[in-house]
Formats: structure tokens, C-alpha cells, sequence
């Protein structure tokens, strides 16, 4: 019992918890039989950032953003529009590399995501799709890579939708993001 309790004791003091806020662009489109009929487009995120340090390599990296995804016809037409509140929950890996800043860490991360549609620029830009033509939940994968150097820090991400975007089409968001942040300790 007594190993139990140093131990534990030793990983409540390793954990930390950092908070913080990024924001970036990404390019976006559909996978499957949608992405057939479009092209991808660009889109704005902003999020709060949470690292849940478990030592000093690994950590839990929940984060809460506004996603502004969507495609364009291929055909021609406007671009179609679809905002998300979004929830990825990555794994993190961070580990420093020789000959860098003693403060800089390389980031490699994965994780499953969850989203709901907030709006959308269809017809009803309030609902989430006009004629319920549009699955407001999106759930899927994410993976990247990025580098923190002390507070701040930047990365690259895929995301891979594993719901249909419509209802009646096969075929979920994708995107490749790049955001920038700063921790605030």
C-alpha cells in the first residue's frame, strides 16, 4: 500500500495542466461520393487548447474550436459553408530533437474527434441545413505533427470525417489544418 501511495503521489505532482488559445486556416472538401462532386475550400478555426501533461512526453490534448469547413461545386456555384463546434481528444508525444532550442519539443499527435453543426450557408443559415438535408454530428480521426518552443507553438493536422455529411450521400469533411498558439501556464 504504501508503494501504491509514493507512486501515486509521484504521478499527481508529474501531471500539469496547460491552457491556452490557437487559431489558424485550413483547406477543406468531402470524402467518398461527395467529394466527387466537389473541390475543396478554405476555412478560419479558433480554439482553446488544454495539454494534460502526464509526464514529460506524454500528454492528453483536448480541444475545443469553431471549425469553418466545406467545398465548393465542381460544377460552379457558391461555396457551401458548414461551421462546426468541434472536440478532438489527441494523444501527444513530445520529445526534443539535438542540436535545437532547449525549450523546443516536436509534437506528434492522433485522436478521435466529435463535432456538431452550427450553421451552415444554405437557405437557413440558423439550422443547421434547411429540409434536414444535413447530418449535424460529425465524428472522426485526426493526426499530425507540429513544434513547441516554451509557450507558443504551431502544427499541422488531417482530419477525417467517419460520418456522411448528408444524409442521403456517402461521403464526410476532411480537411489539413495549420493553426498557431500560445499556452498560458
Amino acid at each position: 500500500m504504501m508503494a501504491v501511495a509514493v507512486l501515486g503521489a509521484a504521478s499527481a505532482s508529474a501531471q500539469k495542466l496547460s491552457t491556452g488559445f490557437a487559431g489558424g486556416t485550413n483547406t477543406s472538401s468531402f470524402s467518398g461520393d461527395l467529394g466527387d462532386e466537389v473541390k475543396s475550400t478554405g476555412g478560419l478555426q479558433l480554439s482553446a487548447v488544454f495539454d494534460y501533461a502526464l509526464n514529460e512526453s506524454f500528454s492528453v490534448t483536448p480541444e475545443l474550436f469553431v471549425f469553418e469547413g466545406g467545398a465548393k461545386p465542381k460544377n460552379g456555384g457558391g461555396t457551401l459553408t458548414l461551421t462546426y463546434m468541434r472536440l478532438p481528444i489527441n494523444a501527444t508525444y513530445k520529445f526534443a530533437i539535438k542540436g535545437l532550442n532547449p525549450d523546443s519539443r516536436v509534437l506528434a499527435f492522433a485522436g478521435p474527434y466529435v463535432g456538431y453543426g452550427l450553421l451552415t450557408s444554405e437557405d437557413k443559415p440558423i439550422a443547421f441545413g434547411s429540409g434536414n438535408i444535413f447530418n449535424p454530428w460529425d465524428f472522426g480521426l485526426n493526426i499530425g505533427v507540429g513544434q513547441q518552443i516554451g509557450e507558443a507553438f504551431y502544427k499541422f493536422q488531417y482530419s477525417h470525417g467517419l460520418t456522411n455529411v448528408q444524409y442521403n450521400k456517402d461521403g464526410g469533411n476532411m480537411s489539413f489544418s495549420f493553426t498557431v498558439g500560445h499556452f498560458f501556464y
